[in-house]
């Protein structure tokens, strides 16, 4: 009982130090955008498919920006 709970306690105090120590995992964004603008009257699921269910969230396509702007930025191909 004893070795378990010491192999319990190791594992957990590993587990902190990794989540202390290891640095965060930066993002790169593909094109240069402002989320601040836009999330506070969207959510997420609007413009990117698989937000929640996904490991990833997709890049939407300009097709979705035109749903609200009158044209897509230039960078962005609409498909």
């Amino acid at each position: 009982m004893k070795r378990m709970l010491l192999f319990a306690a190791t594992t957990f105090v590993a587990a902190m130090t990794w989540t202390w120590v290891a640095p965060a995992v930066v993002v790169t964004q593909p094109l240069e955008f402002n989320h601040a603008k836009h999330t506070v009257a969207l959510t997420c699921t609007v413009c990117h498919s698989g937000a929640v269910t996904g490991t990833q969230a997709a890049l939407p396509s300009g097709g979705v920006c035109a749903k609200c702007h009158a044209s897509a930025p230039p960078s962005v191909a609409t498909t």
